[in-house]
């Protein structure tokens, strides 16, 4: 399958099964979010039905979320709680910004907390976002991941 959508601030594709992948670049306006939030709702949607899609997205080059993208990042969090089985979210604890504003950290956990479900997860390591999406992965989708956290371990 194509990318959804691919440029400058995300990309979201779908390569093997029910895996989605998503890579934050920079979201900096609404529109950004929005845009963010339909590519990966049509996927999802696409794929509805069982199994569920499990959500992978890597948020490590970003530094911050200005107060309307977090909203709009909350609003798909909660949506994706019907639709999808996992969702891990990685971010990077060397991004000094993110990580030297405890409150910018602890609004992006508490966004995905927020979504109401054990099955979200914010995680700082590749190896901690395998191990969280492993359980809901076929063994192709398993290797799926871990390519794709080698491919962008070589790009951030």
């Amino acid at each position: 399958m194509q990318p959804q959508r691919t440029d400058r601030v995300c990309s979201v594709d779908n390569r093997e099964g029910r895996l989605i992948e998503s890579r934050i670049v920079g979201l900096r306006t609404r529109d950004d979010a929005e845009a963010h939030s339909r590519a990966v709702g049509e996927l999802v949607l696409r794929m509805s039905g069982r199994p569920r899609s499990v959500l992978f997205a890597d948020h490590r080059p970003v530094k911050i979320y200005p107060p309307e993208v977090s909203e709009r990042l909350e609003a798909l969090f909660v949506k994706m709680n019907a639709l999808s089985e996992r969702v891990a979210i990685l971010v990077a604890r060397r991004n000094a910004t993110l990580v030297l504003q405890p409150e910018r950290l602890e609004r992006l956990v508490r966004l995905v907390r927020h979504a109401t479900h054990e099955t979200r997860r914010v995680v700082f390591t590749p190896e901690e976002a395998k191990a969280h999406m492993a359980p809901a992965l076929s063994a192709a989708q398993r290797r799926r991941a871990r390519e794709l956290l080698h491919e962008r371990a070589h790009r951030s």
